[in-house]
């Protein structure tokens, strides 16, 4: 199998979507994110909701230079914006597997179908797909929900950074290995909600 990587900032995608909000600044090799705090997230974030991933379809953009992948999520759970519970909503994202060649961007989320998550978004029009989201803060904006013994915890993968509440608050220690219910997560989201 061939693996192309991309890594390039320049695309369509990368500049509509909040990955030009994150992005602070380049120092020599090195990207830096900024870190949003749960208050940003939610604020800024159009629509928030816990979501179920159903489908991905990986297709080439028009000149067959990159790899994008649409994903079809059902909402679980609508808690900010307009889409509501038990519509089905798209997320676009660069990356995806096609013809053998499987491509990939920094800090862009996973989304394995069945799997389910608390999602920060941000709505985008184009001509070509109508009406679509993307996950603000790219990886930030993605929580996983993990159901054991009928309780609903949520966790962050490849974010291992403990989650500010706001600016100069308290810490949330919200990583891969140490999570919290998702009551009490969604109630601190809540509270950001005007």
């Amino acid at each position: 199998m061939k693996y192309k990587i991309s890594t390039s900032m320049g695309f369509w995608l990368l500049t509509l979507t909040v990955v030009c909000v994150a992005m602070t600044r380049i120092e020599g090799q090195q990207l830096q994110i900024k870190q949003f705090t749960l208050q940003e997230m939610t604020t800024e974030s159009s629509d928030i909701v816990v979501a179920e991933i159903i489908s991905a379809n990986s297709h080439w953009n028009a000149d067959h230079t990159r790899i994008f992948t649409e994903f079809e999520l059902a909402v679980l759970e609508d808690i900010k914006g307009n889409i509501t519970s038990g519509e089905r909503f798209k997320i676009f994202q660069l990356g995806g597997s096609i013809d053998g060649i499987t491509s990939f961007a920094l800090e862009m989320p996973s989304l394995p179908a069945g799997s389910q998550s608390i999602l920060f978004l941000t709505g985008r029009q184009a001509p070509e797909h109508g009406d679509y989201f993307i996950i603000f803060g790219l990886n930030q904006g993605k929580y996983d929900i993990i159901t054991e013994r009928g309780i609903k915890n949520i966790v962050r993968h490849v974010v291992e950074t403990p989650l500010r509440l706001e600016e100069g608050g308290a810490l949330l220690p919200l990583t891969s290995a140490i999570g919290i219910s998702m009551d009490t997560f969604l109630a601190h989201i809540r509270s950001f909600i005007h």
